[in-house]
């Protein structure tokens, strides 16, 4: 099935939905446009911000807590925290210090071995430093197979594995902790303040632990205030195999020096590079300086920046050598410009680089306005255009509805023409105007054309009866005047066949006079079942031949209609069941009310109706059978008037064949008037 007009109008209109789409292409573009220039922008200040600090070589060497230059290489750094730490054992709230800043401790960090005791693919630890407030945390990652824990009220926290932890207080001295694995994940904290005295449990440190399958780990709190007089500290692990006896498998600690364990620290920020960024004006954008190792130096500003952002893009800087500009996701959802340089030094070595972060917000807020105007253009425009389309679809398929209807309507079941001129958009100026007033033309030509056949039979009836009545009296008196003999008998002949030829002509102006009358006759209300019973006694007193009945189911029953034109159509029904019901033979009516009003059964013994011809019957000249004797011409005319006039009352009129096979009944339904 095709789609209608309004459809088809319905589809056009989506093709307006091209301008959301051309928007969103144009939003993309100026989303681009801007961009480029934030890049272009962004690449000029992290280039200039190299320059300076270029001019600033010193910054790169001196730091807290490192003496020199060349003990570079041997500063553990202390990095600050993005967010406080929780003593639980785990790393998650440490950000992106350990994966930048952890330091890894295996066989080259062997201090003492017993018997071999060291795997270097299950032992092993990993430690790294962080600031916040005024504390700073260690954490240490174990590598251990057989974790032995301090079991609970044990007294020699020396046999199970430990950490030796010594802070050295500048001119105040030193003081060792000792720190088992707690199975509680409480970590105890067990001190001396010189070797040779026994461990005392102390309170100032704070920490946890977690045992897990590879080993375990240590997160522990020192105040800043205990390490900042001399920026030392001596961290060792101990192994031990035995918890009964305290044997140590193997120790292990950091060698940057020749106390074995002891290591120098450094705040990994440098102030005057800190404060350089804090005196930048860059509107909210984020900078941060690293040296070539990637280690922070100096952050300021905050956006959303996945942990290891500085790390992946610093090590692409000072690969490469060169500035670099480009496009990231911020993990919420949004875009950053992350741009970055590198810092080199006098002799073109790189000392580390810049890098800076800004919100892509501007342009994509740009881009979502762009959007949101082109999307709300769009749909007012689709929405006022498709109302009116289908305001028109809707007003021009009704207009051709009725002109559809009122065409239909133009000619009758049986084909007449009913009207000549059709009033829908009748005056209409376009082309369903036009449509209509072609067809109320041809209608008009056709009705024409339909009374001239109307006229036909009662002309040719004239023109023809007229030497047709001189010829029977031309052979009334030939037969009169000739005497007895073969020629009377060919006399006979032509004026049998002069009758015929007047019975057919008679009918075929009976027939075109039915159809026009029917339209003309003036109906009332008729009662069908007295009408059916003095019509049918009538019938059985004038044929002796057959068996006439009528049987009535209805009672008292009426239908509006020409009660001259009721016994004209049961004339033709019983001239037919004469000629073909048999001697002694049975006719039958009957009337009884049905779901769609009176139904009357008109049936008489003798042969069938081939089942084709079931609906071909009623049609004008259609004849299937001869008469008894072929005494009367079947030229299919009485049949059709039948039809015409039971349609002509609003009724219907059917064939079929007895149930037994021994006759034809037709089923005639009236509308019944109550």
């Amino acid at each position: 099935m095709k789609p209608g007009i309004r459809a088809r109008l319905m589809i056009l209109a989506l093709a307006f939905l091209v301008i959301p789409a051309l928007g969103y292409y144009s939003s993309l573009e100026i989303r681009g446009f801007l961009l480029r220039g934030q890049q272009s922008s962004q690449l000029m200040a992290v280039q200039a911000i190299a320059s300076v600090l270029r001019e600033r070589y010193d910054l790169f060497l001196a730091h807290a807590g490192a003496a020199s230059s060349k003990e570079w290489d041997a500063v553990n750094y202390i990095y600050s925290a993005t967010a406080p730490i929780k003593l639980d054992g785990d790393s998650a709230d440490w950000g992106s210090v350990i994966e930048t800043g952890k330091r890894v401790l295996g066989r080259e960090s062997l201090i003492k071995e017993t018997g071999g005791g060291f795997d270097p693919e299950s032992g092993g630890f990993d430690l790294a430093m962080a600031r916040w407030g005024e504390r700073v945390y260690l954490w240490i990652n174990a590598r251990d197979q057989a974790v032995v824990s301090q079991a609970p009220g044990r007294a020699a926290p020396e046999k199970a594995d430990h950490i030796l932890l010594t802070l050295i207080d500048g001119d105040k001295g030193q003081t060792e902790y000792l720190i088992p694995v707690s199975p509680t994940g409480e970590l105890s904290f067990w001190a001396r303040p010189g070797p040779g005295e026994p461990y005392l449990r102390d309170e100032t440190l704070l920490g946890r632990s977690a045992i897990g399958p590879a080993g375990y780990r240590m997160e522990i709190a020192i105040p800043e205030s205990r390490i900042a007089g001399s920026m030392m500290i001596k961290i060792l692990l101990v192994d031990v195999d035995d918890p009964r006896t305290g044997r140590e498998r193997y120790t292990l600690g950091p060698r940057d020096d020749e106390t074995p364990g002891l290591i120098r620290l450094g705040y990994l920020e440098s102030n005057s590079i800190q404060r350089m960024l804090e005196n930048l004006e860059l509107g909210g954008a984020w900078v941060m300086v690293v040296d070539s190792k990637s280690r922070v130096r100096a952050e300021s500003g905050s956006l959303p920046v996945e942990p290891v952002f500085h790390h992946v893009i610093s090590r692409r800087i000072m690969s490469e050598g060169s500035p670099i500009s480009e496009i990231q996701e911020d993990g919420a959802g949004g875009d950053l410009v992350v741009s970055g340089a590198p810092i080199k030094g006098l002799e073109r070595d790189i000392l580390g680089a810049v890098i800076l972060a800004s919100s892509a917000s501007v342009a994509q807020s740009m881009q979502e306005k762009a959007m949101e105007n082109a999307i709300e253009a769009s749909m007012f425009a689709f929405i006022v255009i498709t109302f009116g389309l289908a305001l028109f679809a809707t007003r021009l398929a009704l207009r051709i509805h009725r002109l559809r209807r009122e065409a239909e309507g133009a000619i009758d079941a049986t084909g007449r023409v009913t009207v000549e001129s059709l009033r829908a958009s009748r005056d209409a100026g376009d082309e369903i105007g036009d449509l209509s007033r072609s067809i109320s033309q041809l209608l008009t030509r056709l009705r024409r054309h339909q009374d001239f056949l109307a006229l036909l039979p009662g002309a040719l009836k004239h023109e023809i009866n007229n030497p047709l009545n001189n010829i029977t009296v031309s052979l009334e008196n030939l037969e009169a005047h000739t005497p007895a003999g073969d020629a009377h008998k060919y006399i006979k002949s032509a004026g049998r066949g002069a009758a015929r030829l007047k019975e057919l002509v008679d009918s075929l102006a009976e027939a075109a006079s039915v159809e026009d009358s029917i339209q003309k006759e003036k109906f009332e209300r008729v009662c069908l079942s007295s009408l059916l019973e003095r019509y049918m006694e009538n019938s059985a007193r004038m044929d002796a031949r057959h068996t006439i009945k009528f049987i009535n189911l209805a009672g008292d029953a009426y239908i509006e209609g020409s009660d001259f034109k009721i016994e004209q159509m049961l004339d033709k029904l019983m001239d037919n069941a004469m000629d073909y019901c048999p001697d002694g033979g049975m006719i039958e009516a009957r009337l009884e009310r049905s779901r769609n009003g009176l139904l009357l059964n008109f049936s008489n013994s003798g042969p069938t109706i081939p089942d084709h011809m079931k609906e071909k019957i009623f049609d004008s000249l259609v004849s299937t059978r001869e008469g008894r004797g072929g005494a009367r011409p079947h030229l299919g005319i009485g049949l059709y008037i039948a039809r015409v006039i039971a349609e002509g009352h609003g009724g219907a009129i059917s064939a079929c064949n007895l149930p037994d096979g021994n006759g034809t009944m037709f089923q005639m339904i009236f509308p019944e008037n109550r």
